[in-house]
């Protein structure tokens, strides 16, 4: 069953009506026809929506069901992205998307090789939302992750909130493996910092541990950018979440 993504300001007495390119890609890419079933996701609640009337330029979905569902995973976890190079910010916002996460925040990093000029950062930030949407519809979120706008690591750092367990695997890291600190309670939020192609230099891993990160080691192997943020957040909610099959009480 296609799922759409709304804001629960769109939903009126009971109907969503879809206009623009949602509606034509609901009756001409998916063809969709009256009497179809889809699922609407919206602030945080699944519905079961049957289309009333279709046509190229408008789709009138009447909401018929409230949905149970336990697609959010119990912690909330953030990634802090070093900048990477080519598409590959794209491949990491689709697959940690799809293991649970909960919001994205590229960071510039001082090895960081690409340059986003300021006049296009809300675009691509814009772009990479979407990629976001996309890959939560794909895998049945109930939520879309949020992508923040690009700042610095100590940016990034200073947004979180203050009871945010702060981890950064850094390969240079020889002690405080990771599977150890796996073995204490879960936390509620939980943020980890992944450094770009370069890795984290050792100022910024020193500031980080100034502002309260655990530096943790992922083991004897050096591991891409793309590689690390994916194999990271899984370990998180296979541990602390519901990855493995675990589902929300």
């Amino acid at each position: 069953m296609s799922k759409f993504f709304v804001e629960k300001e769109r939903i009126q007495s009971g109907e969503i009506i879809f206009t623009g390119e949602d509606a034509h890609y609901m009756s001409r890419v998916l063809r969709l026809h009256e009497n179809d079933e889809i699922e609407i996701a919206s602030d945080g609640k699944n519905y079961q929506g049957r289309l009333k009337k279709v046509t190229g330029q408008e789709v009138v979905v009447s909401l018929i069901a409230e949905l149970n569902s336990f697609a959010e995973p119990p912690i909330s976890v953030t990634l802090l992205q070093g900048l990477p190079k080519g598409d590959k910010l794209e491949l990491i916002i689709q697959k940690t998307v799809e293991l649970g996460i909960d919001k994205i925040i590229p960071i510039k990093c001082s090895r960081s090789v690409p340059e986003w000029p300021a006049k296009k950062i809300e675009t691509k930030i814009e772009r990479l939302q979407k990629v976001a949407e996309s890959a939560a519809a794909q895998c049945g979120r109930d939520r879309v992750p949020t992508v923040g706008t690009l700042q610095n690591l100590a940016e990034a750092i200073a947004s979180l909130p203050e009871d945010t367990l702060l981890l950064i695997p850094w390969e240079e890291a020889e002690e405080n493996n990771l599977k150890e600190l796996l073995q204490q309670e879960a936390p509620q939020k939980v943020a980890y910092c992944i450094g770009p192609e370069g890795g984290f230099s050792k100022e910024e891993v020193q500031m980080a541990v100034r502002a309260g990160a655990h530096v943790v080691t992922l083991g004897p192997r050096i591991l891409r950018t793309e590689t690390a943020a994916i194999v990271t957040l899984s370990l998180l909610l296979y541990a602390w979440g519901d990855l493995g099959g675990i589902k929300n009480e």
